[in-house]
């Protein structure tokens, strides 16, 4: 056997296994002309560099395997992934980045005859809705502590704090899950609420464990949470309007059948989120469990109270009244001038 340079060796060993992705040991040698010890010398020395290189003694053989879709440097897509990977882009609010992956992807097909711009403009409603999304999901992915300039509506403020993010959910609108610094406890944070952003390494990023912010997801309702033990609530809603109140749930709100209708379940922390979804079906929703009742009953009478202290209900009656009487009046006279006539 010939002798060949680490280089030449190194590039031999990649481009045997681009074409096919298990080698006896020996048929590779005699593939690449290479003496057992220095092949055996190459192989491992790629594999503690980290080259995916799998070895399995199956005596007198050794075989070696590399991960189908391993590519140096990157991932080797099959044309119908490639494919199935630009309709999941194309899903994807609008962005720079997104664009150049959509390019990349799409020139790598072959035979791909729709323009990118024809697919960047298929989901053309999409739009960045939330510039700082792929910042945000690059706090998660590193992971990284975020430094940002948030408004809180709650608060009305506008102020910085630092954040490790721990679940982003695209929505719309984009949220994400993460643990705040200021006050040590998880929150929701929508994206564009966001007004400036940058990563900071400097602040050392915080992991929350997946059963605790599992157990925060689902005792959140609609990207609001509260710091309370979760209460589990109930809504009633009669026939025939259960038929499409069903359709229009918001998890984790869990739907059963019940006589006349529909009974709704919902354990969480976030009761004045339900208490005005329950009031917004009104007058077809009912709430069953006291707590939730008691909150309908108030947001609906603090409704009611704005829009007579805007319009006093007796004014409205009084005027109604008025406009009946003039009305009266105007058809007496014409009928006095008919008799005189």
């Amino acid at each position: 056997m010939g002798k060949r340079s680490a280089i030449e060796a190194t590039v031999g060993i990649l481009s045997a296994f681009m074409r096919r992705r298990t080698w006896r040991q020996a048929e590779l040698g005699r593939e690449l002309d290479l003496e057992p010890r220095t092949l055996k010398r190459h192989l491992t020395e790629l594999a503690r560099r980290g080259i995916p290189l799998d070895r399995e003694d199956e005596p007198p053989q050794v075989y070696w395997s590399m991960p189908k879709n391993w590519f140096p440097g990157g991932v080797l897509l099959e044309a119908e992934d490639a494919q199935l990977l630009i309709g999941l882009l194309c899903r994807v609010p609008a962005s720079k980045p997104r664009n150049t992956l959509l390019r990349r992807v799409s020139s790598a097909i072959p035979g791909q005859t729709r323009p990118v711009a024809q697919l960047e403009s298929v989901f053309h409603g999409l739009g960045d809705e939330a510039p700082f999304l792929s910042l945000v999901s690059e706090s998660a992915i590193r992971p990284s502590a975020i430094h940002f300039r948030y408004y809180s509506a709650h608060r009305g403020a506008l102020e910085w704090r630092h954040a490790s993010v721990q679940r982003v959910l695209p929505g719309p609108p984009a949220r994400m899950v993460a643990h705040c610094h200021r006050s040590s406890t998880l929150k929701w944070f929508r994206i564009d609420g966001i007004l400036d952003a940058r990563l900071d390494p400097a602040v050392t990023y915080q992991t929350i464990s997946d059963v605790e912010v599992d157990a925060y997801l689902m005792n959140s309702l609609d990207g609001f949470a509260a710091e309370d033990t979760p209460v589990e609530h109930r809504f009633f809603v009669a026939e025939p309007d259960a038929r499409w109140v069903t359709k229009n749930l918001i998890p984790p709100m869990k739907a059963e059948s019940a006589a006349g209708g529909l009974r709704v379940t919902c354990r969480t922390t976030a009761t004045l989120r339900l208490a005005r979804f329950v009031l917004g079906l009104a007058p077809v929703a009912r709430a069953e469990t006291p707590e939730l009742a008691s909150l309908v009953h108030e947001l609906a009478t603090a409704t009611l109270g704005h829009h007579w202290r805007a319009k006093p209900l007796h004014g409205a009656v009084t005027e109604r009244s008025e406009m009946r009487d003039a009305r009266r009046a105007t058809a007496a006279q014409g009928a006095r001038r008919k008799t005189r006539g």
